[in-house]
């Protein structure tokens, strides 16, 4: 499927570098006729259909041996029923080392059951079609968890096979380390995990005497340290990670379900995922000898992370890292940051990955002391599809997208050093590939800072059908679009579409900005990096209209209907809210330009039933 679309957006991309703006109604009068020899046949509108994550298969229940454990248990007991259940957290653990494929086990904690400690699941054998099943029976209303207080400076649930699903749990540790910590203690592929239907809170999160301010706002840094143990990556809810040396040799994960787990005050990262073998070009650390992609790079593969809320994360919310393959849906981030670390930190995010697909997720109130945007596709990464989301009051901006260079030993294709005629070995500095990102059918409301950063170099991009909405009190800060940056001594690349978009400001007084000052448009020349065309931008000022739009963004025919009532209307909570920001105007419908590659389906679920080529994210209505 992702070759496709790869094949698809390159496609998408010499269309937009080729099609002129064609005239329609509502526009704004150029400053002089059409350039005859910049037109171009119809476009061929291609319909792509929103990506479905993988499930992970059904289990036959009478191939299994359950084990019953309560709070209220004893260890003497037999525990293959639920009237003799046994204890302990350690008797769980042994019988898990007892776990072969021949023995299809599960272990099953009452709901309601409390223990203090450390349930380690390691030692066992599980076969990929009968895993191991660690979780939880009689749930109720009022017991919906077993609960596992950690110790200190430990964490909760250690995991370090595949073939194993965790669910049921409500971990936390105020003063431990992780809520549910997967880390594998050997080399090569680490398979079929799922994680599921867990709370983890309060974990390297100890409030004290302290209370969450009521509005919002973020701790002091020095009541941050107070109330953390440590701001480490890797110290949070529910954390994936290798950090196999290289005596031990390379690890990865495949086929892993993070899903449907509720995340709250945790000192870093709600959801984290990692490998200390991450390295590629322009990603300078890990201990492998980078080569290429398909060569010394370890990466995880088919992760799918669904459904889960992380409330109030000290840095960030959730991380996906190293990864090739898998869905990133579904999720809700509030808060992130709130911590005011001194960290670079985002609400949900990738890092070094291809063919990853982000959609119907939520970030909002994402605080800022570095980045602090609701979004993130960070450095070393391709290939990805940024769709149906939503960002809302996040203090930094609504979408990073920034890559960066770095100084890195050359190796040849052994894993050896290239050496200089000195012996020595070669530094370069190596850029990491980050391409082919579509942006489409987003909705950003009212976040602070811009809502697309680019910065480092970043190159083919398509941004269409998305609605900005900015407020705005009269500063340039608050109602920043685009903004683009200088990263590790690199500017943003080219190639850039921007087309069908909906630019609504609801403050007229006050100056919008787009900053394209580390673009690399040359006008003298002839070449342009971006194109901008066919968007709506309304609410702007008639200096903005003349001077940026033409001089800067280039787009000579901009739309000027109004989309909508919305100067009033409040950016609210969950995806739904958005609806808020359909079209009045009927015109927006008509008005759309024919691109190689557009949705079946807007923002809202409503499908193309014909090619009704929009602009924004929605293809009806109110």
């Amino acid at each position: 499927m992702m070759k496709t679309k790869r094949m698809l957006f390159l496609t998408a991309l010499c269309v937009a570098a080729a099609m002129c703006f064609t005239a329609v109604g509502g526009c704004k009068k150029d400053d002089g006729p059409a350039d005859p020899s910049a037109s171009t046949e119809p476009v061929e509108t291609t319909y792509d259909a929103p990506a479905v994550k993988r499930d992970y298969a059904p289990i036959d229940d009478s191939l299994y041996r359950s084990y019953y454990f309560s709070s209220d248990g004893d260890d003497a007991n037999s525990g293959l029923n639920e009237e003799s259940p046994k204890r302990s957290l350690s008797a769980a653990a042994d019988l898990i080392r007892e776990v072969t494929e021949e023995n299809p086990t599960k272990i099953l904690f009452k709901a309601g059951s409390s223990y203090k400690g450390n349930l380690k699941i390691d030692g066992f054998s599980a076969a990929e079609a009968t895993p191991l099943i660690v979780s939880s029976y009689g749930v109720t209303d009022e017991n919906k968890y077993v609960k596992i207080e950690g110790d200190d400076w430990s964490n909760c649930i250690e995991l370090n096979r595949g073939n194993a699903r965790i669910s049921g749990f409500e971990v936390t540790a105020p003063r431990g380390y992780r809520g549910i910590w997967v880390q594998p203690n050997r080399s090569g592929a680490i398979k079929n995990i799922v994680i599921s239907d867990n709370y983890c809170h309060d974990i390297n999160f100890d409030l004290g005497d302290k209370t969450i301010p009521e509005d919002g706002s973020i701790f002091t840094p020095s009541e941050s340290e107070e109330v953390c143990g440590s701001f480490s990556y890797d110290r949070g809810g529910i954390i994936f990670e290798v950090y196999n040396g290289v005596k031990k040799g390379p690890a990865w994960f495949e086929n892993v379900w993070i899903e449907n787990n509720r995340i709250a005050n945790v000192a870093r990262c709600g959801i984290w995922v990692f490998s200390s073998w991450v390295r590629r070009a322009g990603v300078d650390w890990g201990y492998n000898h980078y080569y290429d992609d398909d060569t010394n790079w370890f990466h995880h593969s088919d992760f799918y992370i669904t459904g889960n809320t992380v409330d109030y994360s000290g840095g960030d919310a959730i991380i996906l890292g190293a990864t090739v393959g898998g869905v990133v849906e579904h999720n809700i981030s509030r808060h992130a940051h709130f911590l005011n670390i001194a960290s670079a930190s985002a609400g949900i995010w990738l890092h070094s990955c291809k063919n990853v697909v982000m959609q119907y997720n939520e970030a909002s109130y994402t605080h800022t002391r570095y980045d602090g945007q609701g979004f993130d596709i960070d450095i070393g990464c391709s290939n990805i599809l940024f769709q149906y989301n939503y960002a809302h009051h996040n203090e930094g901006g609504g979408l990073l997208m920034c890559n960066t260079k770095r100084e890195l030993p050359k190796f040849d294709k052994d894993g050896n050093y290239v050496l200089d005629e000195d012996g020595l070995p070669i530094v370069e500095m190596a850029t990491g590939p980050w391409h082919d990102v579509i942006v489409r059918n987003n909705v950003f409301a009212d976040n602070r800072e811009a809502d697309l950063i680019f910065s480092g170099t970043v190159s083919d991009i398509i941004v269409d059908n998305n609605t900005f909405i900015k407020s705005g009190t009269g500063g340039e800060y608050d109602i920043k679009i685009f903004d683009t940056k200088d990263f590790g001594g690199v500017v943003p690349g080219d190639r850039w579409s921007v087309a069908n978009n909906i630019f609504y400001i609801r403050n007229a007084n006050a100056p919008a900005d787009f900053n394209m000052s580390y673009s690399t448009r040359d006008k003298e020349s002839g070449y342009v990096g971006y194109t901008f065309e066919n968007n709506i931008y309304y609410g702007f000022g008639d200096e903005f209209m003349s001077d940026v739009v033409g001089d800067v963004l280039g787009e000579k025919k901009p739309l000027v209907l109004n989309p909508g009532n919305w100067k009033d209307i409040v950016a609210g909570d969950g995806l739904e809210s958005a609806y808020a920001f359909m079209p009045d105007n009927s015109a927006v419908l008509n008005s759309g330009i024919a691109r190689a590659l557009m949705l079946n389906a807007d923002y809202a679920g409503n499908k193309v039933t014909e090619k009704v080529n929009y602009i924004g994210a929605f293809c009806k209505t109110k």
